[in-house]
């Protein structure tokens, strides 16, 4: 049975016996006769040798194309024709300490009170006014009748001691009064004299810590009083008030008051180290509900009422105290003291 060749470039129909296409002249393989050649139906080999030929058409065109359009684009864009820029890689972050802080407006300085004017002034009230954080103003020896409020954190020493230097002032107002921040005073006597409503209690010194009505602003005040001899003919020679009150005291005379010498009220606190508290009206200390007072070292005498009264809710902690004259101790029920080493003790 004769068989059909057909050219596998232009498609044509062959005889059998040809050996390349009378058509478009391309040889054809000779077949091998141990394989035997199927027939392929007419026009299979045509239409595949046609749709191999269009793809690779299409593939050509499409290469071509993309290969102007990438030329151009690349053109165009010489970051993408070079690839992507370097990414800049940031400093290495060499760790800090905390910050510091903020300076002060100037170095610490020295103001001089002076009665006689030879100083940078000639009372104290207006050096307080004008202080800055840690100033140290110097009084000068003589009387100084005035009131003082003291806000910041500044000292006021007293020149040759508190028997030369005298802050005086009378009824009507406490003579120091001590509202915010941890001033230091030293050496100075601070006496009230004078007297009068007895129901009212004008201090020689009044430390008085608690919330501004105006700004809602907490005070917390921690002054040093130390060396210094208080005295008050119109009340306490000593009152602490407010729960953010908590002076110390160290190596002071506490005398001669209408009142107690010390009075701790309003949730106030402080320390009382190495004191004297003689001759006072009342009592030498009184702690009233919701006080605390931590009083080592100190020696009571002469004070009429008795020596130390604790009210229920109050807290005082006593240590190598010595309590002279009758009544030493009056600790009502429902208060917390601690005793240690005193004389008495108990």
């Amino acid at each position: 049975m004769a068989t059909e060749r057909f050219c596998q470039k232009c498609g044509s129909r062959s005889g059998d016996g040809d050996t390349y296409c009378k058509r478009c002249g391309t040889m054809f393989a000779v077949p091998d006769a141990n394989i035997p050649e199927f027939a392929a139906p007419p026009g299979t080999t045509r239409n595949i040798v046609l749709r191999v030929v269009g793809f690779a058409a299409a593939v050509g065109i499409g290469l071509s194309a993309y290969s102007r359009y990438g030329q151009e684009l690349l053109a165009e864009m010489p970051m993408l024709a070079k690839g992507p820029a370097p990414t800049a890689v940031p400093p290495p972050v060499t760790p800090t300490s905390a910050p510091a802080p903020p300076a002060l407006t100037g170095d610490p300085r020295r103001l001089i009170i002076d009665a006689a004017g030879g100083g940078d002034f000639r009372i104290i009230g207006p050096a307080i006014r004008v202080a800055r954080p840690l100033d140290t103003i110097v009084v000068r020896p003589g009387i100084y009748r005035e009131t003082v409020m003291i806000d910041r954190d500044v000292q006021v020493i007293g020149e040759g001691g508190r028997e030369s230097v005298v802050i005086e002032g009378s009824y009507g107002s406490h003579v120091i009064t001590i509202t915010k921040g941890s001033p230091t005073l030293r050496g100075l006597t601070i006496r009230l004299v004078g007297s009068g409503d007895t129901s009212v209690d004008y201090s020689a010194l009044m430390v008085s810590a608690s919330t501004h009505v105006a700004y809602n602003e907490a005070r917390r005040t921690m002054p040093v009083i130390e060396d210094c001899d208080l005295m008050s003919q119109s009340g306490s020679a000593v009152s602490v008030l407010g729960e953010d009150s908590n002076p110390t005291f160290r190596n002071c005379s506490i005398h001669d008051s209408q009142f107690q010498g010390i009075l701790v009220d309003e949730h106030g606190a402080g320390l009382i180290d190495t004191c004297q508290i003689s001759r006072n009206r009342v009592t030498g200390v009184v702690i009233r509900p919701g006080a605390q007072l931590v009083m080592r070292n100190c020696v009571f005498t002469g004070n009429e009422l008795g020596g130390v009264m604790v009210w229920a809710k109050g807290y005082g902690t006593f240590t190598n105290c010595r309590i002279i004259g009758l009544y030493p101790w009056e600790i009502q029920p429902g208060s917390t003291v601690t005793r240690t080493g005193n004389v008495p003790n108990a």
